[in-house]
C-alpha cells in the first residue's frame, strides 16, 4: 500500500502544481493528499478565423513534463500531452478548455480537465480549475479537484505554457 501510495503521488501530479503537503497520517490510513506540481507544455495551435475577423477558434497541442512533490520528496517526471480549445472575440480569450493525459514510468495514465475562469491575454496568464476525469492502472479510480495558474509565452500559433497546480486526490 505504501508503495502505491508513492506512485499514486508521483503521478497524480499532473498539468500543473509546485509543492506538496501530505497529511499526516500513516499508509493505511491515507485516503487524501494534497499535491502541487508544476508544468511546462509546448503548444502548437491550428487557428480558425471565423467570417468576423476579430473572432477565431484555436485548436491545439502540446507536450511536455510535469514535476511535484507530494511531501514524500520529489517524485519521478511524468509526460504530459495536452489538448486545448479555445474561442477569442474581438481579439479576447473568452473561452479555455484543456485536457492532459498524464502518464508515469509504468505507463499508466491520469486524464486532466482544466478549466480557465480568469484570462488575462495582456498579461498572458491565466487562472482556473483542474479536475481528474479519470485513471488508468493504478490510478482507476483517483478523483480529484484543484486550482491552477499558467503563464504564456510566445506567439498565438505556437507557445509555452507554465503552470503551476495544487490539488486535493481521493484513492480509491
Amino acid at each position: 500500500m505504501n508503495k502505491l501510495l508513492s506512485l499514486m503521488a508521483a503521478t497524480v501530479l499532473s498539468l500543473s502544481a509546485t509543492g506538496f503537503a501530505a497529511p499526516a497520517a500513516s499508509a493505511e490510513t491515507l485516503k487524501e493528499i494534497t499535491c502541487h506540481s508544476s508544468s511546462k507544455v509546448s503548444f502548437t495551435h491550428a487557428l480558425h478565423r471565423l467570417q468576423n475577423f476579430e473572432s477565431l477558434i484555436a485548436v491545439a497541442e502540446g507536450n511536455g513534463t510535469v514535476t511535484g512533490d507530494c511531501g514524500q520528496g520529489q517524485v519521478a517526471p511524468l509526460k504530459e500531452q495536452c489538448f486545448e480549445l479555445s474561442a477569442q472575440k474581438n481579439f479576447s480569450t473568452v473561452v479555455q478548455l484543456m485536457y492532459c493525459i498524464d502518464t508515469d514510468q509504468d505507463k499508466d495514465e491520469l486524464v486532466w480537465k482544466f478549466a480557465a475562469d480568469d484570462l488575462v491575454d495582456a498579461a498572458m496568464s491565466s487562472n482556473g480549475s483542474s479536475e481528474i476525469m479519470m485513471g488508468s492502472g493504478k490510478y482507476n479510480g483517483v478523483t480529484g479537484k484543484g486550482r491552477i495558474h499558467c503563464d504564456y509565452s510566445g506567439t498565438m500559433e505556437a507557445y509555452t505554457a507554465s503552470c503551476t497546480n495544487e490539488s486535493a486526490f481521493r484513492l480509491p
